[in-house]
């Protein structure tokens, strides 16, 4: 008996090798046969939702999935339930992900609290921003994870520049000019001003220039570039510390 199950084991491997040489796997009806169950929903596209059903017998009941190593049968099954995935969502828009209008909001709902992985699921974020529809939600938790670990970097960064300057506001005598020749931003009236009229969203309603213009303590202390540049400052640390 043991002699007949050893035979039958060499002869079934042989037979798996030949095939895996005669036809490859790609080209193989065994994987379109995969293929069919799945969008038939006779094997679950995601494993984690629908009938469950052991690897092994997916193996056995799929046609000519056994005539195939069953070694390679997990990855080969992942990749071909990948492929059925990514053929369901839309081709993603000509403008690349690292420059899409869809990143900036991200990461300004990252950066700004209405967005909080450890409070809402991938499917919740993923639709509270329309643009990111545009992008493939295979992809989106790379590309979540990403963001959110460069903007806590950020923050980090501004955490101690903060820390950095108070100590050496601590231990420098005040200036009440900057070297290019105007006053120092840094704790005067205008930037106070600014801080409040940027929480009060008026940059939203005034271009830059008519901001710097309606007040005296920018325009006449300022130049348009400086308040420009100084606006931007305020924008960053208002967002990482808020």
């Amino acid at each position: 008996t043991t002699t007949t199950t050893e035979t039958t084991t060499k002869t079934t491997t042989t037979k798996m090798l030949e095939n895996e040489e005669t036809v490859k796997w790609r080209n193989s009806k065994a994987k379109a046969s995969l293929i069919a169950a799945i969008n038939r929903g006779d094997v679950p596209l995601d494993p984690k939702k629908g009938p469950k059903m052991k690897l092994r017998n997916i193996y056995n009941t799929v046609e000519g999935c056994n005539a195939y190593d069953y070694s390679k049968f997990s990855s080969r099954l992942q990749m071909v339930r990948k492929r059925i995935r990514e053929n369901e969502e839309p081709e993603e828009p000509t403008t690349k992900w690292r420059s899409s209008k869809a990143k900036d909001l991200l990461t300004s709902a990252i950066m700004e609290g209405r967005v909080d992985t450890t409070k809402q699921t991938l499917q919740e974020i993923y639709g509270s921003i329309d643009e990111l529809r545009r992008y493939r939600f295979s992809k989106f938790e790379a590309r979540l994870k990403s963001l959110v670990s460069s903007v806590e970097q950020n923050k980090s960064r501004a955490a101690d520049d903060k820390r950095a300057f108070d100590a050496f506001a601590k231990r420098s005598e005040p200036s009440l000019q900057s070297h290019l020749g105007y006053m120092q931003w840094q704790g005067s009236e205008a930037q106070a001003l600014l801080q409040a009229d940027i929480a009060a969203k008026k940059h939203e309603e005034l271009t830059k220039s008519q901001l710097w213009l309606s007040r005296d303590e920018y325009h006449v202390n300022f130049p348009i570039k400086a308040f420009h540049d100084k606006f931007w400052q305020e924008i960053r640390t208002a967002k990482y510390y808020h």
